[in-house]
């Protein structure tokens, strides 16, 4: 796929690269930091845009920076149906410990935004000598686990539970997200939501 790389000075790219890695990821490693910020790459996603496909390579390992995104696979009988919805900065599109290996899902932007990503490769040789770097990602991969749980145990509960659960966890995007998405993604139909939603 090809994206737009946003257009900043590389001074501001360094300046933005630098920031995350240091108050994101907590790196201290100058030449760690170094390389990461060397092959880092920032892209510039319209609304509606496509990320990442399901089943296919994923050879970069990103960020969301700015902006709202959306997991969803295409069900056999064509239904789009949403996983999970990104929109805190410095989430990783992809966390489902598969560092390289196929997209599990697709991700398309809700919002316009920009995601940060690195070379898969050269993520995978810093893992390899860096307990910070090792310990950023063990960390949101406990994340993913921790949200995975809960949404499992909120898709067991009432619609208007799960409604409120999403406001609680996703706050003021309710506005930025369509109500069809959200309806697949809290596993109920649109007149429902429509419905609760006049209650809430």
């Amino acid at each position: 796929m090809t994206y737009r790389k946003k257009a900043v000075s590389e001074k501001e790219k360094k300046r933005i690269v630098k920031h995350f890695l240091t108050d994101r990821l907590g790196l201290t490693d100058e030449g760690l930091r170094e390389r990461l910020e060397e092959r880092a790459e920032l892209i510039d996603l319209k609304k509606g845009e496509l990320y990442a496909r399901e089943g296919e390579n994923c050879n970069r390992v990103s960020f969301l920076l700015e902006g709202a995104a959306m997991g969803w696979r295409q069900e056999t009988d064509g239904r789009m149906q949403v996983d999970s919805f990104l929109v805190r900065s410095g989430a990783p599109v992809i966390s489902d410990g598969k560092i390289g290996q196929v997209s599990p899902v697709n991700f398309t932007m809700v919002t316009s935004g920009r995601i940060l990503a690195f070379p898969a490769g050269t993520v995978r040789e810093g893992l390899e000598g860096s307990l910070e770097l090792m310990r950023a990602y063990a960390e949101d991969l406990l994340e993913s686990l921790r949200l995975y749980m809960v949404i499992r145990n909120i898709c067991q509960r009432s619609a208007r539970e799960r409604y409120e659960w999403f406001l609680q966890e996703y706050g003021g995007y309710r506005y930025r997200i369509p109500d069809k998405y959200i309806a697949s993604f809290l596993n109920m139909a649109p007149e429902t939501l429509s419905r609760i939603k006049k209650e809430v």
